[in-house]
């Protein structure tokens, strides 16, 4: 969808655009609207990770933490 030129590659709420470092490439979460995974352009926007959890919460649950925490730590 970005690649068409359908969705810009930016945070569709604060207009965050930066790459990261290592890898080059965008933070995003594409975002379902109305929470089923449909992938209408009327459905579909893109989220920094900070503009996700504070509009819907943690993007993990606690399994997801874990699992993280385990292999990190």
């Amino acid at each position: 969808m970005i690649d068409e030129g359908y969705l810009r590659e930016e945070c569709y709420s604060c207009g965050f655009s930066e790459r990261r470092v290592l890898d080059y490439k965008m933070p995003l979460i594409l975002h379902f609207k109305n929470g089923k995974h449909q992938y209408g352009l009327d459905n579909v926007q893109l989220l920094c990770h900070n503009c996700m959890y504070l509009y819907h919460g943690s993007v993990y649950n606690d399994k997801d933490l874990e699992q993280l925490e385990s292999r990190y730590c």
